[in-house]
């Protein structure tokens, strides 16, 4: 049985290793967009390139606060899933305020 020292910097260092991740995807992704701005003739790639864009960074900042905050995995569920439910209901207003607003 390994003590909990262990795996809490077990944990710390998964948790450093998906900063790094998510840091260099964001980098990727905004590198990309700021090279080639989008012209949405090819509206797939130029989706996914906007959406890694902001989803990559924002994880990024959550995970970061959790490592030098010292959250719970409970504490960063709440966070990742309270990002996400934010930033789906601004596309759905978005949505709205265009189709309603035209």
């Amino acid at each position: 049985m390994e003590s909990a020292p262990s795996n809490s910097k077990r944990r710390r260092r998964a948790q450093v290793a998906a900063l790094v991740i998510f840091l260099a995807f964001s980098v990727l992704e905004l590198h990309e967009l700021f090279s080639n701005p989008p012209d949405f003739a090819t509206l797939g790639s130029d989706v996914f390139i906007i959406a890694g864009a902001i989803v990559f960074p924002t994880l990024a900042s959550i995970y970061f606060l959790s490592i030098f905050n010292n959250w719970t995995m409970e504490r960063e569920g709440w966070a990742v899933k309270w990002t996400f439910r934010c930033a789906i209901a601004a596309i759905i207003l978005f949505v709205l305020a265009l189709v309603f607003f035209r």
